[in-house]
């Protein structure tokens, strides 16, 4: 099913990619995420789940019943998938999610931090958006790795720049908005995961915290004035 949401033409973002075929060697990228994913967590509770972006919806990862994948634009690829009948398709901004709120249980963002230029408002609308206790999964390109640095050289070819992040960056955002870390792995194409793979991944749960009040008061101490703390060291 596909759904158009107006969305803010003056909001002026960075070129968003519509497909990993975009990316060099971009589709064996999206099938390391879509293993990892379904390795480690082939199964959550819950009916709907989020997917944030073309990329996003193109892994296919189906750990709900019932698929929502929300992109800027809807490319060829993405009106193919929404034939299924557990895939929702909706047009629409990230930053401004035309959902209620605490309506997914889990949300899929893969590489979506690297063409925004309001990350905090994306991160917001997901936790706004993501039940007690939802997961959001996470992946970036990592910073560190020789495809990201090859993206930021002044010369050669194929090149498709983004912005990088660290995880202790978004390790600190995701803290601010009450998420608890469950994973966090580096991925590569080379099958075994090091610290400077091509790509990172974050899977972290919103944790709501109660603001409870304490009934229980501590009796007052006693309070001593001059007089009555005199009296005392004469009786004594």
């Amino acid at each position: 099913m596909n759904w158009n949401i107006p969305c803010n033409a003056r909001q002026n973002k960075p070129q968003t990619l519509l497909s990993w075929q975009h990316i060099p060697q971009g589709v064996r990228y999206c099938s390391v995420i879509q293993q990892y994913l379904t390795k480690h967590f082939a199964q959550i509770s819950g009916d709907y789940c989020l997917k944030l972006g073309a990329l996003s919806g193109e892994v296919a990862y189906y750990p709900c019943d019932q698929q929502i994948i929300v992109s800027k634009k809807i490319p060829s690829n993405l009106t193919a998938l929404s034939q299924c009948p557990y895939i929702d398709l909706v047009q629409g901004q990230a930053t401004a999610l035309p959902f209620v709120d605490e309506c997914f249980s889990a949300c899929l963002l893969a590489h979506g931090l690297h063409f925004t230029n309001n990350p905090h408002q994306v991160l917001r609308e997901i936790t706004r958006t993501l039940n007690q206790e939802g997961i959001l999964f996470l992946s970036l390109f990592n910073p560190l790795s020789i495809f990201s640095l090859k993206q930021h050289l002044p010369f050669g070819a194929n090149k498709s720049p983004f912005k990088p992040y660290f995880a202790s960056r978004l390790l600190d955002w995701l803290s601010l908005l009450n998420f608890e870390l469950l994973d966090q792995q580096y991925l590569s194409l080379q099958g075994k995961a090091h610290y400077f793979g091509e790509m990172m991944i974050i899977v972290a749960q919103k944790r709501t915290l109660p603001m409870t009040l304490n009934t229980q008061t501590s009796p007052p101490s006693p309070q001593l004035n001059p007089a009555t703390a005199f009296r005392q060291a004469i009786k004594s």
